[in-house]
């Protein structure tokens, strides 16, 4: 197999190179599709801060980065979000500006750590608000 000469079982036949590289491709495929993914799981990167009457969030990935900003008078609500359309249901953190759709955020987070991270902002802006969009059934 080294040497490039792989045959066919019970045949004196070989293999052609080609053939052998069209049925292994899939292979290879699902296996660095399943690397790219535990990268970008394992390089996520959120920053958050409070600071001048403004709430900024800068979340990084392993494709690129995205920052929101916005005054703290602005913000409506800061709660975390339960989509229960996915199984298993998927929480996020959601800020809702006034007048604006809400921004969903840190998709990736377990949901305690939502539940106290909202809370944090809730405090760190100065508001408190209903504590959870909505309860475990």
């Amino acid at each position: 197999a080294l040497a490039g000469k792989v045959e066919w079982e019970g045949t004196t036949d070989t293999v052609n190179p080609l053939f052998a590289i069209l049925f292994l491709t899939p292979f290879w495929a699902v296996g660095l599709g399943i690397l790219y993914y535990l990268m970008y799981q394992g390089r996520r990167r959120a920053r958050i801060t409070v600071k001048n009457g403004e709430l900024s969030i800068h979340e990084a990935t392993l494709t690129g980065a995205r920052d929101y900003v916005w005054r703290l008078g602005e913000i409506d609500e800061i709660r975390v979000n339960v989509n229960r359309t996915t199984s298993p249901p998927r929480t996020r953190l959601a800020i809702s500006p006034q007048g604006g759709a809400p921004a969903f955020l840190l998709g990736n987070r377990p949901n305690d750590e939502l539940q106290w991270l909202a809370a944090e902002l809730r405090r760190a802006a100065g508001f408190e608000k209903s504590p959870l969009a909505s309860h475990p059934a």
